[in-house]
C-alpha cells in the first residue's frame, strides 16, 4: 500500500547563511556547502548518480540516522537532504529549518508491505495516519 509521494527537502541550522537569502535558491548554490543525507533508495540513487553529480551536489556524508545528520547540521553549515516528512519533524522542534527549496530528484515513495489476508497491527495504522493515508482507520 503506497503512502503517497514524499518529496526530498533540504534542512539547515536556524542561523545558516542560506536562511538570509531573499532570492530563490538554485541547485548550483547548494554545492557551496557540505551535504549530508541518509542512503538513498535505488530510484533516487540512480537519479543522483546522473544529475546531482553533474551539477556538483553529490552528498559528502551518508548516515542512516537522521538524529546524527541533524546534530551535524546544528553545529556546522551542512545541508541535510531527506524526505520532507522526516525533516519537518525536526523543524517542529526548532533544531533545523527547511529551506524554501525542493530537491529536483524523484520523490521518495514510502509504502506498507503486508502479507495478504493478515490483519495489520495498530502501529501500522498509526504510521499510515502520519502519512494521511486515506484507508487508515481514524
Amino acid at each position: 500500500r503506497s503512502l503517497g509521494p514524499d518529496p526530498i527537502g533540504v534542512a539547515v541550522r536556524p542561523g545558516h547563511p542560506l536562511r538570509r537569502r531573499r532570492k530563490p535558491l538554485t541547485l548550483l548554490e547548494l554545492r557551496n556547502y557540505p551535504r549530508a543525507a541518509a542512503p538513498a533508495p535505488p530510484r533516487i540513487r540512480a537519479w543522483a548518480q546522473q544529475d546531482a553529480v553533474e551539477a556538483g551536489v553529490a552528498v559528502d556524508l551518508t548516515c542512516d540516522n537522521y538524529e546524527v545528520l541533524v546534530t551535524v547540521a546544528e553545529r556546522t553549515d551542512t545541508l541535510v537532504f531527506g524526505t520532507r516528512s522526516v525533516l519537518e519533524r525536526y523543524e517542529r522542534t526548532g533544531r533545523v529549518r527547511m529551506l524554501p527549496f525542493t530537491y529536483p530528484s524523484p520523490a521518495s515513495e514510502p509504502a506498507v508491505l503486508s502479507v495478504r489476508d493478515r490483519p495489520l497491527a495498530p502501529a501500522v495504522y498509526a504510521l499510515m495516519d502520519e502519512f494521511e493515508y486515506e484507508d487508515a482507520p481514524t
